[in-house]
C-alpha cells in the first residue's frame, strides 16, 4: 500500500482523522449544553454519586460519602473536558492537514507541512502537560470531597513520560523534516 497520494494510507488517514473532527466538535456543543444545565439544575441539589473511571477501572462512590455538595465536581469536569476537548481540536486539525496533504500531493516535503508537523509537536507536549495537570487537580479534588472508612485518597502529580518522550522525537523529526523542505526548494529552484 502506498503511504502519500491518492488511494493511500495518508487518504485514508485524512477520512478517519475528518470523521474524528466532525464528532469532535458535536461532543464539545453537547458537553457545553449539557454542562450548563447540569450546573444549573445542581446549584441546589446534592449530586447522588461520583463516579470515576480510568484504563480498566471504574468508581462508583453512593453520596453518603461526599463531604460536600458536587456543584465543584460539574464546574471542575467542564473546565477540564472542554480544554481537553480544545486542546485535541487543534491537535486533529493539524494532523488531518497534514494527511490531507499528503493524500493530495505525491512531494511530502513543503513548508506546510512542516508547519503542521512542528504544530503537532507543540501540542502533544502541551497535551502532557495539560493532561497531569488535569488528573492532579481531579484528584486533588477527590480528596477533598470524599471521605470512606478505611480508604485514604491523596493527589500524586504524575508526569506522562511516554507523551513528553513522543513529543520529543516528533519534535526531533520536525527539525530533519525542515532540512529535507529546504533541500527540496533548493533542488526545485535548480536547473
Amino acid at each position: 500500500m502506498r503511504y502519500v497520494g491518492k488511494r493511500s494510507l495518508s487518504s485514508v488517514l485524512a477520512a478517519i482523522l475528518t470523521a474524528v473532527w466532525v464528532f469532535m466538535w458535536i461532543s464539545l456543543i453537547g458537553m457545553v449544553g449539557f454542562g450548563i444545565h447540569s450546573l444549573m439544575a445542581e446549584s441546589g441539589a446534592n449530586q447522588m454519586a461520583v463516579q470515576i473511571e480510568t484504563v480498566g477501572l471504574r468508581i462508583s462512590i453512593a453520596g453518603e460519602y461526599l463531604k460536600t455538595p458536587s456543584l465543584g465536581s460539574t464546574a471542575l469536569t467542564l473546565g477540564v473536558a472542554i480544554p481537553s476537548i480544545l486542546l485535541l481540536l487543534v491537535l486533529v486539525y493539524h494532523l488531518r492537514r497534514l494527511m490531507q496533504s499528503l493524500a493530495n500531493d505525491e512531494h511530502p516535503f513543503q513548508k506546510s507541512n512542516f508547519v503542521h508537523l512542528r504544530w503537532i509537536g507543540i501540542l502533544v507536549l502541551l497535551w502532557a502537560v495539560w493532561s497531569s495537570t488535569a488528573h492532579f487537580v481531579t484528584a486533588w479534588h477527590l480528596t477533598r470531597h470524599v471521605s470512606i472508612p478505611g480508604v485514604h485518597f491523596s493527589a500524586v502529580l504524575k508526569p506522562d513520560v511516554n507523551m513528553l518522550i513522543l513529543a520529543g522525537v516528533i519534535l526531533i523529526m520536525t527539525e530533519v523534516f525542515q532540512g529535507a523542505v529546504a533541500m527540496r526548494e533548493d533542488q526545485d529552484l535548480t536547473i
